[in-house]
């Protein structure tokens, strides 16, 4: 391998300009003191862009640094749904980051360098890779979780993020550990050519997998080890919680997809029925749960917990055919795009109404803002996976791998638990359309211009991708 092929620093340019961007503002927040606040939002945006422009271009593609990160086309799909997360937040979550005082400069500093994280993350080759961009997506969350210090809430959901998050960190390592003690490496290249000739039945093996099981199954909140998430999701800031829950999560199932699919692949046999039997138990604690929830933020948290058990069934497929991981990676931009909207919209719809998250908030919207009810009504349709939009797209592929690959069973439960979540979504699209606002409460107004912008544009994209799924298919068209 040549010099040039072993180290190709081309392929991390993305990264590398998210991190320098993060750097600049930490620089001129030091120098300027704090005069210069709208500059970080510029500095965010721009170096976010370039950092998306740079992802498709010819350059970032192949191994890098002897095959510890490799740009495919599984980490530039994980890697465009951040970066476009990135960007909604930007450009929406000004008028929230004003209006709760949120630290300019610390708050953009650290979601460029979670960024940098989850690209490590999404295109990791290599197990002590994927480890880092854990870590370093991992601390930037924790830091961002407490950015409100001065609330009580802020601070709790820090900590329980930073304990559980360090609990489940311990359960990778070790699982990681005992994987390369049986395979003698910690390329995911490596372990997986070493299976096809190593007994996949050895107790070495099987422990390291389930503890690593363990350890994606925290940061992708899925069923048994999913507590922290409704607290941690309803304690931090909204503009945090959308990064949490969208491109931490996308970033979590692609590097989760990276590990099992191709290299742990062989050894389905030890892990498939384990992670069939989570995503059952994700998709029904998450939904029912989510029936009698009165707070808007919690609902969309334990929607969230469901979410992940429909994603789990795509890993599940692709532990039997490695094809089935593009239902996964087609389902995660519409996921991000529709929580990101509808969390910015939530926030900024009920912090009129005294800024509680009640569901009770929403009643009278479509009277006074038509449009946004209209926004509202188009994301809870998309979560709800009703047609045309893409969320019905993304459940349909999702479900079709589980029958393809003999899950019916489960495929039926995805099914049924999708129309349980019906209720709870077309909860809030009636209390905004055929509900009148209560007396004593103020009228609606219209949001800031970027975030309505940014919603704008994402619900019309889900509208898009529902009628035209091809649109981003092709983005995930060699990865198998």
């Amino acid at each position: 391998m040549s010099e040039s092929s072993s180290f190709n620093t081309l392929s991390l340019l993305p990264e590398i300009v998210l991190a320098l961007a993060g750097l600049l503002i930490l620089m001129v927040n030091a120098f300027s003191h704090d005069r210069a606040r709208a500059s970080y939002r510029w500095i965010a945006g721009l170096g976010s862009l370039v950092a998306l422009l740079l992802c498709f271009q010819p350059l970032a593609t192949g191994d890098a640094f002897m095959g510890t990160a490799v740009m495919d086309g599984l980490a530039l799909a994980g890697s465009a749904v951040v970066l476009v997360v990135l960007l909604l937040l930007v450009i929406g979550g000004e008028d929230y980051l004003r209006t709760r005082r949120v630290p300019l400069a610390e708050y953009h500093s650290l979601s460029l360098f979670a960024a940098v994280g989850m690209l490590a993350l999404c295109s990791a080759g290599d197990l002590v890779v994927v480890f880092l961009g854990i870590e370093i997506l991992s601390i930037s969350l924790y830091c961002m979780a407490a950015l409100l210090n001065e609330r009580e809430g802020s601070r709790e959901a820090a900590l329980k993020y930073f304990l559980t998050g360090s609990f489940a960190s311990g359960f990778l390592l070790f699982g990681m550990a005992l994987v390369f003690g049986y395979t003698g490496s910690t390329s995911l290249t490596v372990i997986g050519e070493s299976l096809q000739r190593l007994d996949t039945s050895n107790w070495m093996l099987i422990g390291g997998i389930l503890l690593m099981l363990v350890g994606f199954l925290f940061k992708v909140s899925a069923v048994p080890f999913h507590n922290w998430a409704p607290d941690v999701y309803e304690g931090s800031p909204t503009v945090v919680t959308v990064f949490m829950s969208t491109a931490a999560k996308a970033a979590a199932f692609t590097g989760f997809a990276r590990v099992f699919v191709p290299a742990l692949g062989e050894a389905s046999a030890s892990w498939v029925p384990m992670l069939a039997f989570c995503a059952g138990l994700t998709m029904l604690v998450g939904n029912f749960t989510a029936l009698v929830q009165t707070s808007f933020k919690r609902m969309l948290a334990w929607s969230g917990v469901a979410h992940a058990g429909y994603l789990l069934l795509g890993i599940m497929a692709a532990g039997d055919n490695a094809l089935h991981v593009r239902s996964v990676l087609f389902y995660l931009l519409p996921y991000a795009l529709i929580n990101g909207v509808l969390f910015l919209l939530g926030a900024a719809i009920t912090r009129q109404r005294g800024g509680e998250y009640d569901l009770d908030d929403f009643k009278g919207l479509a009277a006074d803002q038509p449009w946004l009810a209209i926004l509202m009504t188009v994301c809870l349709l998309a979560l709800a996976g009703i047609p045309p939009t893409a969320g019905f797209v993304g459940k349909f592929y999702l479900f079709m791998g589980a029958v393809e690959t003999g899950h019916v069973s489960l495929a039926v439960l995805g099914l049924l638990t999708s129309v349980v979540s019906v209720y709870f979504y077309l909860r809030v699209v009636v209390f905004a359309w055929f509900h009148r606002s209560p007396s004593g409460k103020p009228a609606f107004t219209r949001p800031d211009g970027g975030l309505m912008f940014v919603t704008t544009v994402a619900s019309g994209l889900l509208l898009a991708l529902g009628i035209w799924p091809n649109l981003w298919l092709f983005m995930t068209q060699n990865i198998g």
